[in-house]
């Protein structure tokens, strides 16, 4: 048996007899099995599973009443522990026809790609096509989704989704039998820290067939109910815990605003200080609770997170704490006051401690980028000739080629693709005091005949912005010649395992004309050796071509090695990488690489 076998589930309640050939369809494209739930759907629709029944590879599992979706699923996903392994990948797909066999297979293929992450199948709900409830709906439930979670889901709603057999346990563990499973799912798995991943699929809407009352058994007002419960547990929680929090700041102000004026030393007001004492308390019960309970938080920096994000609302509340404590003369009052005001600033600031206090160590979106970098590229966009990226992000991680040009390469791709990349950058460039060499003693001084002095002082300043820009973007140190070379290997393959995307100049002539023949390395496609040895599959080499006359960035096709021997394969990427770059401009040259393509297909 094959690794990464798809294999699909189905809850259906009272299904069309459409549904039929749905699953003859879904057999016939070679999928490993089909488990069919019959959600107490009851006997006027039980010929339609006994004929489900007969067909290969496919079990019906059914029970007497309707207990929903959620409840179903949970049932599929036992049967599917029990029955079968790690080979296999899972499908959830809905009865009504609105999945596609070809996206099935999408969603299927792209989370066999990555096997840690929940891979959503989202629709483009702006077709005209689109019922109007449908549409408010995702709006209502995705927005809310962000502003709750701090993700941003495109189709909260899809039932098209694709899991590995590792994350079955976790799904049998989340609460709900309705509809509001599937938006459990979503809040579960991002706060275990899971990766949710999105591959866009057809927006289908069918009419109602003739057998059956209703095509979406999805109730308006009581599964809305159910879903916004879900959606809405987060912050109930979050209140809780800030008004628990809040309630121990008060009693703890309050009895500082009565005794402490007799205890104090320093010289300073009763306000400042009894609002600090009470804060820092009841911050602990805070930080405690929210980390736990609420947040399930992942990254060890969220206690520094957190008293940064507490030190700066402390500043805040001592503004209205002197305003208080000046304007009234009762204890009772600036007390509720204070309280008050807590409990707000405490529920302004739940986006920042979602957002980033409580955010787990994982990237979110590919986006790795420090602060420094992105301006940068950001000032350079902004001042320089525009141009248009045609240029696609790699979902699983791939390396970019591209000419370097005498800097114009480097500078125009990765400021103007719309996506992170982690650039490969010349060694003596990526710390302070190897750079400030490489730019006095050779820069400057050889390459564009600077004296001592003037050489000295424009590597200084180059050093200070190129360093830590190359930091900030996270770029590979690149060592020629040398036995360190292995870790340039390493570090490449480092972030292509976690899915991110690598970019390098290979030119041999850094300066050489863009119509001038020329040549480049070729150690970096021992990447490789190492990512076939480490996953069983090839890695995608894409050259990117910058078409000035048309002010473009092309994305040219893969070009990948073949299974054999690594060796014998080198020459040939290397003279299809050049062609695809340009670096060859030699037609008979061409000719005869294109000549060998067609020959091999």
């Amino acid at each position: 048996m094959k690794k990464n076998e798809c294999v699909v589930i189905i809850p259906a309640y009272e299904p069309s007899a459409n549904f039929i050939e749905y699953s003859k369809t879904l057999i016939n494209a070679h999928i490993a099995h089909l488990i069919v739930v019959n959600d107490g759907s009851g006997e006027k629709y039980q010929p339609i599973f006994d004929e489900l029944k007969t067909l290969p590879n496919t079990t019906v599992l059914s029970y007497g009443e309707n207990h929903g979706k959620g409840y179903a699923l949970k049932i599929a996903f036992k049967f599917a522990k029990e029955n079968f392994d790690e080979r296999f990948t899972f499908v959830t797909a809905d009865c009504d026809g609105q999945h596609l066999v070809d996206d099935v297979f999408n969603v299927f293929s792209y989370a066999s790609e990555f096997g840690d992450s929940f891979v959503l199948g989202v629709r483009d709900f702006s077709q005209d096509h689109v019922p109007k409830r449908s549409r408010v709906g995702n709006v209502f439930t995705r927005r809310a989704y962000k502003f709750l979670y701090g993700v941003r889901i495109s189709d909260t709603q899809t039932g098209l989704r694709a899991f590995p057999y590792a994350l079955l346990d976790s799904l049998l563990d989340i609460k709900g039998d309705r509809f509001e499973y599937e938006m459990n799912q979503l809040i579960v798995l991002h706060k275990k820290n899971i990766p949710i991943r999105e591959v866009p699929i057809a927006t289908v809407y069918e009419e109602k067939p003739d057998d059956v009352e209703k095509v979406s058994h999805y109730h308006a007002f009581k599964d809305s109910m159910r879903v916004g419960k879900v959606l809405l547990t987060n912050l109930s929680f979050f209140v809780l815990a800030s008004v628990f929090s809040t309630v121990i700041e008060l009693l703890l102000l309050y009895f500082g605003l009565e005794y402490l004026p007799e205890l104090m030393v320093l010289n300073l007001p009763r306000a400042i200080v009894a609002q600090f004492i009470a804060r820092l308390c009841s911050s602990i019960v805070n930080f405690f609770v929210n980390y736990k309970f609420v947040f399930n938080g992942h990254s060890k920096k969220s206690v520094f997170r957190y008293y940064v994000l507490w030190a700066f609302l402390f500043a805040a509340s001592i503004g209205y704490a002197q305003l208080f404590d000046y304007w009234f003369d009762n204890e009772f009052l600036i007390t509720f006051l204070t309280g008050c005001s807590s409990l707000v600033m405490s529920l302004l600031s739940y986006q920042v401690q979602t957002r980033w206090v409580f955010a787990g160590g994982k990237r979110k979106d590919g986006k790795f980028w420090g602060w420094y970098s992105r301006f940068i590229r950001w000032c350079y966009k902004t001042f320089t000739k525009r141009y248009t990226s045609l240029v696609a992000k790699d979902p699983v991680g791939a390396v970019y080629v591209c000419r370097h040009l005498n800097m114009h390469g480097p500078l125009t791709t990765v400021s103007k693709i719309g996506f992170d990349l982690h650039m490969m950058v010349f060694a003596p460039f990526c710390t302070r005091k190897a750079c400030f060499r490489q730019f006095r003693d050779y820069t400057f001084r050889v390459v564009h005949n600077m004296n001592k002095f003037w050489s000295t002082i424009c590597a200084f300043f180059m050093t200070i912005v190129l360093v830590p820009l190359i930091k900030s973007f996270e770029g590979i140190p690149v060592h020629r010649k040398d036995t360190q070379a292995i870790f340039t290997l390493k570090k490449a393959l480092s972030y292509l395992e976690i899915h991110e995307n690598v970019i390098l100049y290979p030119d041999i002539e850094y300066t050489a004309d863009g119509e001038a023949d020329t040549d480049i390395y070729t150690g970096f496609l021992l990447l490789e050796k190492f990512y076939y040895k480490k996953f069983q599959k090839h890695l995608r080499f894409i050259p990117l071509v910058i078409d000035d006359e048309n002010n473009t960035i092309i994305e040219k096709p893969p070009i990948r090695f073949k299974n054999g021997d690594f060796k014998s394969q080198m020459d040939e990427v290397k003279q299809k990488l050049m062609v695809a770059l340009g670096c060859v401009h030699n037609e008979s040259e061409k000719e005869n690489i294109t000549k060998s393509e067609t020959d091999e297909d």
